[in-house]
């Protein structure tokens, strides 16, 4: 009786959903064993994170020094464009009238 209830619940969508959480749970703790060993030869993990982000963070700097005159320039552009179009409107609304 009750290998039939447990059967009918992991069929159940609740029962599939919970099961394939717990394998994924699984698969990460799994996964994260090798990070938590102790050994000699392993690295710090302060030191690794620390030198990925510094790393992380001046590849980022140096894209943004390539892309921020491109897209000033864009913004520029089309911010006096925007003022001319305002401004000839202006004056042709003025001089009609």
């Amino acid at each position: 009786m009750l290998k039939k209830k447990i059967k009918c619940f992991l069929s159940s969508k609740v029962g599939k959903a919970l099961s394939v959480a717990s394998v994924s749970a699984l698969v990460a703790c799994f996964g994260c064993l090798t990070c938590f060993a102790q050994d000699s030869s392993m690295p710090d993990m302060t030191e690794t994170l620390s030198s990925s982000f510094s790393t992380m963070a001046s590849n980022i700097m140096g894209y943004i020094g390539v892309a921020l005159p491109i897209a000033l320039t864009i913004v520029g552009a089309i911010i006096g464009v925007k003022f001319a179009i305002n401004f000839f409107t202006k004056i042709s609304h003025k001089g009609g009238s």
